[in-house]
């Protein structure tokens, strides 16, 4: 599976360590120096993009005003504080009114603590895809649908595991999809992992199988067969179409469609 990036401002040794183990496979780290170059980086960030930060780095013993304003300029990527203790006992509320994502306090933060906050903030980091796709959620049933299918699909997983997200039978959820003007699970999943390997494939370095591998398909066939049932194209054809934009267009023309049998508001 295609690491996604994670731009980290940090300087603990120890921290740093921790955080690679976690990370493994499923990020690939890039450090930066100052809050002014990451949000810089931010700027042309994939929506899959994790940061990890140091609030107090450039803070003068406080948290940092540049973090207030990347967080404010960044709202759909998913920032992660880091520090080994909080310096005042009202500085967690205040990042987290700021916009942070999770917090990991160093001393208490396992590899595997830090690896489910990292899993976690993934699956919110793929809901930054449908959010660039739609342009904005819709609200109600629906909105909480699509995050939590957004975080099944990050993870790989299938419709029984979406149930279980949201604490129905899969009969259930697929009657609450259709009175809601949501495509059917499966293929609400599908549309997920798709805007995902539209992002992916606008990288003309990288294979469909790895663009396979990375979207949570068994194979570069599997891709394949999703592809040509959603949009009737190879990956070829849907790269010299302009992979994100025709993807994102067909999902968002899904909900409109399904929109004509539900009531999404």
């Amino acid at each position: 599976m295609l690491p996604s990036p994670l731009f980290l401002l940090h300087h603990d040794p120890v921290f740093i360590a921790q955080l690679r183990d976690a990370a493994a496979t499923s990020f690939r780290i890039l450090p930066v120096a100052s809050f002014a170059l990451l949000a810089m980086r931010l700027r042309t960030a994939r929506p899959t993009t994790v940061a990890v930060v140091d609030p107090y780095h450039e803070g003068d013993g406080e948290p940092a005003p540049a973090l207030q304003h990347l967080l404010r300029d960044n709202p759909t990527i998913p920032v992660i504080i880091a520090v080994k203790e909080l310096r005042r006992p009202g500085d967690l509320l205040r990042l987290g009114r700021w916009g942070a994502a999770e917090a990991i306090v160093c001393p208490e933060g396992s590899t595997d603590g830090i690896r489910r906050v990292l899993r976690s903030v993934h699956g919110r980091s793929w809901l930054g895809l449908v959010r660039s796709a739609l342009g904005d959620l819709p609200s109600g049933w629906p909105r909480v649908a699509l995050e939590a299918a957004a975080e099944v699909a990050a993870r790989g997983g299938g419709v029984g595991d979406l149930a279980r997200a949201l604490h129905l039978c899969e009969r259930t959820l697929l009657r609450h999809c259709e009175e809601s003007g949501l495509p059917g699970p499966r293929r609400l999943l599908m549309w997920v992992r798709l805007l995902y390997a539209a992002e992916l494939l606008q990288e003309e370095t990288r294979s469909v199988e790895s663009v396979a591998s990375a979207c949570g398909y068994a194979c570069d066939g599997a891709l394949r067969r999703a592809l040509h049932e959603m949009l009737g194209c190879s990956p070829r054809e849907l790269r010299e179409r302009g992979a994100w934009e025709t993807v994102a267009a067909a999902f968002r023309h899904s909900l409109d469609a399904a929109h004509g049998c539900g009531a999404l508001g």
